[in-house]
């Protein structure tokens, strides 16, 4: 065979592995959206080695899967210290490159948004903040202030307000997202189940539950019409419209929407995993609401434990259980095995909200009362609960 023969040769069995590359990756998006991010992450990764092997490590077609491979790691409550290295990855090739071609520009603005989303999923909002207003900035002037591009960005940007308790700036991010994908996609399209979804969030966080639960409700209207009931997406959806419910003292609702929910999550994810720890904790929660104390510290514990393999000791949603499992044991006249947890909470939360959010505050007014009493009445007891 001649040289121009081998070369034509081997060009052409890149091509097809670039080919199937490409296949594998609008696949492993396909699975993503459907809430699949098992067969997401394998069709990813998949792709992702291919183009490793053809263009080497730092190639920008690297850096686009590696944004991918973040979002379906991050999106499906996996491992989000993962996540979070190949978000870093992405933009640690893209950053350096010179040249401001669309598709280059385009690849620099997902990975940075990309990098805000990893670092707040990772608990670390400080560093999420600058990025997600940045990135919502450039969909702005790149893509226009109607454009799909800027909802999705002012919609990362409203999940961050809700955690930071920046209220009223994230429900004027969420409604200006969810105004421009009504008008391009209407009003059943799917994309729009996640802005209800996070409103009703943000509604819960504030504590204006029946708010909470219109939002709550239509997002898991569309959802279920969208992708069934057997979607994880849709038992998302259902765990939270639950914690509403609960809070609106409809706990027989709830726990029937908790119980579908993580039977759909252990099938799905197995049980090491970031949604079935959530909703471990969220039923805890509406144990301890109806009185069944002795289950509630159970599952406390346990998801502390799931919490705790699935995002680390000192996520915030970690602390969060730990503060809740610290209220119960004070209620149940155990203040010194509370204040060991109490401390522990009080420590990241003050590192990641700083001392005046509301979760610092209540656990510094839980830690006053353990230090001065011998136990606390479920009455005087400061609970904090979030999905």
């Amino acid at each position: 065979m001649t040289t121009a023969s081998s070369a034509a040769s081997m060009n052409a069995i890149e091509e097809r592995q670039i080919a199937k590359a490409n296949r594998l990756h609008a696949a492993a998006d396909e699975a993503s959206s459907a809430g699949d991010h098992r067969r997401a992450e394998r069709s990813c990764r998949q792709a992702l080695a291919i183009f490793e092997r053809i263009d080497g490590q730092r190639s920008p077609d690297v850096a686009n899967l590696s944004i991918t491979l973040s979002r379906i790691l991050g999106g499906g409550g996996g491992d989000r210290a993962e996540a979070l290295k190949a978000a870093r990855r992405a933009w640690e090739i893209l950053e350096p490159l010179r040249g401001s071609t669309p598709e280059l520009s385009l690849l620099r603005f997902l990975a940075r948004q990309q990098l805000g989303v990893a670092l707040r999923e990772a608990g670390d909002f400080r560093g999420a903040r600058p990025l997600l207003l940045r990135a919502a900035r450039t969909a702005e002037r790149r893509f226009g202030k109607d454009s799909i591009e800027l909802a999705l960005a002012l919609n990362q940007v409203g999940i961050l307000c809700k955690y930071t308790s920046r209220y009223e700036e994230g429900l004027t991010a969420y409604r200006r997202s969810l105004a421009i994908l009504r008008r391009e996609l209407g009003a059943s399209h799917p994309e729009l189940a996640s802005i209800h979804h996070n409103l009703g969030g943000i509604e819960h966080h504030r504590g204006r539950f029946r708010k909470a639960a219109v939002q709550a409700a239509r997002s898991l209207a569309i959802r279920e019409a969208a992708l069934g009931r057997s979607s994880p997406l849709v038992a998302a959806d259902a765990a939270a419209y639950a914690a509403i419910l609960a809070e609106l003292g409809r706990r027989r609702e709830a726990r029937a929407l908790y119980t579908r929910a993580h039977r759909i999550f252990l099938r799905v994810y197995g049980e090491r995993h970031y949604e079935v720890a959530m909703n471990t904790h969220n039923l805890a929660a509406l144990d301890a609401s109806s009185g069944r104390l002795r289950s509630a510290e159970t599952r406390y514990r346990r998801a502390t434990e799931l919490f705790t393999q699935a995002i680390g000791r000192d996520h915030p949603d970690t602390a969060l259980a730990r503060y809740n499992l610290a209220a119960l044991l004070a209620t149940l006249g155990r203040p010194e095995e509370a204040r060991a947890h109490c401390m522990h909470a009080l420590r990241v939360f003050e590192g990641a909200f700083g001392k005046t959010h509301p979760h610092t505050v209540s656990t510094v007014d839980l830690l006053t009362e353990l230090d001065g009493l011998s136990g606390i009445t479920t009455s005087r007891r400061r609970r904090v609960r979030r999905r």
